[in-house]
């Protein structure tokens, strides 16, 4: 009983003693006083970011270009026009680069925002590009004596030159990669309006589809170049 007594009361003067330390070193206690916090050495700070880290910020930085963009092609579908033979490139350009855009960043978490973006974009303006080919197109062969009439999405070309097979087969062959690219689904040939002519059916991408393309800057600007050729 005697040593209970004896550390109980040792006990009690040790903490009447260091009752003003414990005070300040109370982890939950509040500090009014600045020096009590020592300044973060600079060399402990880290300068280079983790993997994690990058990886962080270069979704942050892939968002945002996707968000742009995303904007873009909203932005045009309001306000773009094709109205003249040239706004017929430039149309497919767009749809070039927005394709390759969209496998780019197939991995973004606002991809199906901007394949939706993407196919409303396409949806719209190839068929005021076949329009527009048609138009110029039947400007353009009324001097060589030839008339242009269109149907749906199959171009009809009528004419004296066409009562050559190897003519029509010579016009297929220099118009198939232009109409194929504006998504025709047929062209025909004949002699006069009466005839039975011959066709080809093309074996084209419905106006929503999408083109699988990857490349870099670099690559993309040489595929156009050579797409436009």
């Amino acid at each position: 009983m005697k040593k209970v007594m004896f550390l109980a009361i040792a006990l009690l003067i040790f903490y009447s003693c260091n009752s003003h330390n414990r005070a300040t070193s109370d982890p939950w206690s509040s500090h009014n006083n600045e020096k009590d916090f020592a300044p973060i050495p600079k060399d402990s700070i880290p300068t280079q970011k983790t993997e994690t880290q990058t990886i962080y910020v270069q979704n942050i930085d892939t968002d945002r270009i996707v968000a742009n963009l995303i904007n873009e092609i909203n932005s045009n579908i309001k306000n773009y026009k094709v109205f003249y033979s040239e706004d017929v490139d430039s149309f497919l350009v767009k749809v070039i680069i927005y394709n390759n855009d969209l496998s780019n960043y197939s991995q973004c978490k606002k991809y199906n925002d901007l394949k939706r973006a993407v196919v409303s974009f396409q949806k719209k303006f190839f068929p005021q590009a076949r329009r527009v080919y048609y138009e110029h197109t039947k400007q353009v062969l009324w001097e060589k004596n030839v008339d242009v009439s269109l149907y749906g999405k199959t171009i009809i070309f009528t004419g004296a030159i066409f009562a050559d097979n190897a003519n029509k087969k010579d016009m297929y062959e220099g118009v198939k990669n232009t109409l194929t690219s504006l998504r025709f689904k047929g062209v025909w040939f004949r002699w006069y309006a009466d005839d039975d002519g011959a066709g080809w059916g093309l074996y084209s991408l419905k106006d929503e589809d999408l083109i699988k393309l990857k490349y870099d800057k670099q690559e993309l600007e040489n595929y156009i170049k050579d797409y436009l050729k």
